[in-house]
C-alpha cells in the first residue's frame, strides 16, 4: 500500500510465482460454515446479547419459518417477543416446545414472563411454580429460584391473593443469595 492508501491484489500467477495460496490461511477463521437457519439463529442471538431485538426479529422470524426446531431458536424468539413486548406471540412460540421440553428452565421463565405481561397471573403463577421446581439449590439456581419467587409474589398480589403474595415474597427473601439482585433489593444499604 503506498501513502495514498492504494493497494493492489496480486493475480493468481503472482501468487504462484511467491508460493502463496490464492485464499490466505488466516481467513477461513473467519468464515460461517454453519447452514442459513443456524446463521440467523447466530445473528438473532448476538442482536439478542446487544439488547436490539428489533433486528434479531429479523433473523429469527425468517429461521423459524425454515425451521422451528432449530437449536435455540424457539429461546431466542421468545426473548425477542417478550424484549418487543409481544407476550402473545412469545406463548403462542414457547407453548409446543415447553411441552416437548418441560425441564427447559430458561424457556419456562420466559414463557412465565410473557404471561405475567400478559396479565395472565393464573397461568403466570402456574408456570412460575413450574420454574421454581425446576431450580436447584446451587447459589446460582437459588439467585433465580429467588428472583422466580419475586414474579410469582407480584402475580398473586395482582390476583388479590396476600397470604401467598406474602408467602412467596417471603421465600423469595429466605433464598436469595447475599449479593444477587434479590438480596440487594430487600437489604439496599449492604454490600
Amino acid at each position: 500500500m503506498d501513502q495514498n492508501g492504494i493497494a493492489a491484489l496480486l493475480p493468481p500467477r503472482g501468487l504462484a510465482q511467491l508460493g502463496l495460496p490464492e485464499k490466505p490461511d488466516w481467513l477461513s477463521f473467519y468464515e460461517d460454515k454453519s447452514d442459513s437457519v443456524t446463521h440467523k439463529v447466530n445473528w438473532g442471538s448476538f442482536y439478542n446479547g446487544i439488547g436490539d431485538s428489533r433486528r434479531a426479529i429479523i433473523y429469527l422470524e425468517s429461521a423459524y419459518k425454515e425451521r422451528p426446531d432449530a437449536p435455540k431458536l424457539v429461546f431466542e424468539l421468545v426473548y425477542a417477543f417478550n424484549a418487543l413486548e409481544r407476550p402473545e406471540d412469545a406463548i403462542r412460540v414457547s407453548k409446543s416446545e415447553v411441552a416437548k421440553n418441560p425441564k427447559d428452565e430458561l424457556l419456562c421463565r420466559k414463557m412465565a414472563f410473557a404471561y405475567l405481561h400478559l396479565k395472565s397471573y393464573k397461568e403466570a403463577a402456574t408456570q412460575y411454580q413450574a420454574c421454581i421446581e425446576l431450580c436447584g439449590d446451587s447459589e446460582s439456581q437459588m439467585a433465580e429460584k429467588s428472583e422466580l419467587a419475586m414474579n410469582l409474589s407480584s402475580a398473586y398480589k395482582a390476583l388479590a391473593d396476600t397470604p401467598n403474595s406474602e408467602a412467596w415474597l417471603e421465600k423469595a427473601k429466605r433464598w436469595a443469595p447475599k449479593g444477587s439482585p434479590v438480596y440487594r433489593y430487600f437489604h439496599p444499604g449492604e454490600e
